[in-house]
């Protein structure tokens, strides 16, 4: 079919006229009831490709909101969190596929330090994935995961084989570090941007739409087509299976917000930490049934677990492919003014498959387990989980840490408190610092898109943890002296127009222009590298969160003098903000019976879901192109202009709002 038939056929189903047939055999999108209101048709002023865009927007939003009242009465069945799990007997009319989904009668098991261990379902149902040396323990019933099982991927299939390219290869087995191809990095832009390519991708060479066997990806927030344009879903999906599971924040969805208001609720903080499991699991139901109908049977939504405060905040892509597997870790949202016009890093790994199946008495990679059971906490399905696992060659990565945060209900201790957080980096950089600090002091540059309240006591457990423990938060009455790279409104308003939108996620909570003059020493302000494309000198903003750690005097040394400036000792990069909600509060142990020391510390107060990896510095420029230096790392400038005067960070009227 032409476009120009295509939009014909397309219109004729949006104004509900008589029907001409489709000369092609692929199934359009669900035709919208009768009794629906006509859309409004598109101008015809417009191309034929953005009229033709133009109705498929409006007839998937008819459509969708057609499906919610059906798929939430279709989730009335779903039974109370602990009774027999019995299927859905209804689905959404006309949403995806006609077959009953089943919810698996079992009941999640967890570790006593991770939260969850992985069922294997290619054996029985008793069967687990062990890491090794973590105690199991029976959990109570949580949300079900299982609620359809992924369909095959088909990239075996005889009746839909896949075209390979010729790049259809790992691109990535050394790890790799790289920046978001934003407007002014595309090499063909200017002669400036060639050389500011150098160290960027864009989303479309990460996924690989072509060769993708199947995938996981999570994300505070999704962008909707501004993603899923990436992937084999819905208009682009050409025809071929290839599951897709997309997990987010279930606040951050507005079809949840939709669902949820058909169920008389509403998603607002309060009323969302509340929720009962039951109507949570409707929620969720309701929202995958409709996104299978709006997307095709690739799409499946899942949810991370509602927290008691906080969100899920991690940025993470877990992509298979024919012989590899991908693992991304960002500090992107995964929406345009991230994916397109934001400084963001991009961690980026691929690990070839295994000979055959690593046994179960072997010991399992720690990366490997960091990072199997952060996506389980994000709503990621067993038999997904199952699938990847003790199947990869993780050796590339043996000297990388991920570092995770999993929202805590009350303090953690023992074993537990070096598992997550702000502790958990405590005991990553420890022995990289041992080894390279030589007993220097340490000094921390630190570039996030939010920051929180900067309490002098949370900046010194905070020391406490970069420095590896050095730092003693009760010996000292001293404020770190961080550097903050930060924006002030003057430094948003300089920026190009496209990237100014992404202004809304930049938030500081602290009162700046009331704070000690310590505090106020720390901020310098935000000037992207990428500041020449348009010939206007406008740069983009940031959603970055980077953190690099080097040897004190390194910053008055390399600031003045023009010589070859220090690589940091390490670094950081991810999704966690320089917030207490994202790395938790480091709290001296004053309840043992011997006085507190700065190695006796307990962490509370996380409250969100982040992930991120410690890289070390002597590793740094093995992750970036040939002929880099470090400094390619920074997609700002790294010595800008202290704040004067009145000067303070910017903070978001969204976040003021809040």
């Amino acid at each position: 079919m032409t476009e120009e038939e295509e939009l014909q056929f397309a219109l004729a189903l949006s104004l509900n006229s008589e029907q001409p047939q489709p000369s092609t055999s692929r199934s359009p999108s669900p035709i919208i009831p009768q009794q629906t209101l006509r859309p409004e048709l598109p101008s015809r002023t417009m191309s034929i490709q953005d009229q033709l865009a133009e109705v498929r927007r409006q007839r998937a939003r008819h459509y969708q909101d057609h499906q919610v009242d059906q798929a939430v009465e279709a989730t009335k069945s779903v039974p109370r969190m602990g009774e027999t799990k019995a299927g859905i007997s209804k689905t959404a009319a006309g949403a995806g596929s006609s077959k009953k989904r089943a919810l698996e009668e079992k009941e999640d098991v967890k570790t006593t330090m991770n939260g969850r261990s992985i069922m294997d379902e290619e054996g029985d149902d008793d069967d687990e994935i062990e890491f090794v040396g973590i105690k199991k323990v029976k959990a109570e019933p949580k949300q079900d995961r299982t609620a359809r099982p992924l369909p095959t991927s088909s990239s075996s299939s005889s009746t839909n084989t896949i075209s390979r390219s010729s790049t259809s290869f790992p691109s990535f087995l050394n790890p790799s570090i790289r920046l978001t191809r934003t407007q002014g990095r595309h090499p063909s832009s200017s002669t400036s941007a060639a050389s500011l390519s150098r160290n960027t991708i864009s989303f479309d060479q990460i996924v690989r739409k072509q060769d993708l066997q199947k995938a996981f990806i999570y994300s505070f927030f999704i962008g909707q087509d501004e993603l899923f344009k990436y992937l084999p879903l819905g208009e682009w999906s050409e025809g071929r299976k290839c599951p897709i599971i997309i997990g987010r924040d279930m606040n951050q969805d507005p079809l949840a917000h939709q669902i949820a208001a058909q169920l008389s609720l509403s998603l607002n903080p309060s009323s969302y930490q509340n929720m009962d499991s039951n109507t949570f699991s409707r929620i969720s139901l309701a929202a995958a049934q409709i996104y299978e109908g709006l997307y095709g049977e690739n799409y499946r939504a899942v949810y991370v677990e509602k927290t008691r405060v906080g969100c899920g905040h991690s940025k993470v892509g877990v992509l298979v492919f024919e012989g590899f597997l991908r693992v991304f870790i960002t500090s992107a949202n995964l929406m345009a003014l991230d994916l397109e016009h934001g400084d963001n890093h991009w961690f980026i790994v691929d690990l070839p498959e295994l000979p055959a199946r690593r046994s179960k008495s072997s010991p399992t990679p720690d990366f490997e387990q960091e990072l199997l059971e952060h996506i389980r906490a994000l709503g990621c399905p067993k038999d997904f989980v199952n699938s990847i696992y003790a199947r990869y060659d993780y050796s590339s990565v043996k000297d990388v840490s991920i570092v995770a945060s999993i929202p805590s209900t009350a303090m953690y201790k023992d074993e537990e408190r070096a598992r997550y957080g702000a502790m958990r980096l405590r005991e990553v950089v420890r022995p990289i610092l041992e080894e390279t600090a030589k007993g220097k002091d340490i000094e921390m540059e630190i570039c996030t898109a939010s920051i929180g309240g900067m309490q002098e006591d949370w900046l010194r457990g905070m020391n406490h943890c970069f420095t590896g423990g050095r730092y003693k938060p009760l010996e000292r009455t001293d404020i770190p002296a961080f550097t903050m790279t930060f924006p002030t409104r003057s430094d948003v308003e300089a920026t190009r127009e496209a990237s100014q939108a992404g202004a809304s996620q930049i938030g500081s909570h602290f009162k700046y222009l009331d704070s000690r003059s310590e505090i106020k020493a720390m901020f310098r302000h935000y000037l992207s590298k990428d500041q020449a494309s348009d010939g206007t000198g406008k740069g983009c903003l940031f959603h970055q969160k980077f953190y690099m750690a080097f040897p004190k005097g390194t910053k008055d040394k390399d600031e003045k003098l023009s010589t070859k400036s220090t690589p940091p000792l390490y670094l950081y990069l991810g999704s966690a903000n320089f917030s207490k909600a994202a790395w938790g509060k480091p709290n001296p142990d004053v309840k043992k019976k011997q006085p507190a020391t700065g190695e006796m510390m307990r962490l509370a107060d996380v409250c969100n879901y982040e992930l991120g990896v410690v890289v070390r510095g002597r590793d740094l420029l093995g992750m970036l192109e040939p002929g880099s230096v470090w400094e390619d790392v920074m997609p700002h400038q790294r010595w800008t202009a202290k704040y004067k005067g009145q000067e303070k960070p910017y903070n978001s009227e969204v976040w003021v709002k809040r």
